[in-house]
């Protein structure tokens, strides 16, 4: 893959997750469901998976039970486009 490309994707890849967690903290139902935490945990999870593994690099995850609340979720997936 390109860089171009690659950067293309990281693009998309942050404006749909900003478009997501919009719309779920719009809706405190929605932040406040644990299913909710547990998908967006997992999406972020294998975006950091496939990063690490693309930068040949040893996969260390973040575990569900470690993040506090659906605003820590989100600030470790945000970090992944930074």
């Amino acid at each position: 893959m390109r860089m171009s490309e690659y950067r293309q994707l990281m693009r998309h890849m942050a404006w749909a997750d900003a478009e997501v967690w919009r719309a779920v903290l719009a809706h405190p139902a929605a932040a406040a469901d644990a299913s909710t935490k547990g998908r967006l945990h997992h999406i972020h999870l294998v975006q950091w998976a496939y990063l690490q593994v693309w930068r040949n690099e040893p996969v260390a995850m973040g575990e569900q039970d470690s993040f506090g609340d659906l605003a820590d979720i989100r600030d470790w997936g945000v970090s992944l486009t930074v």
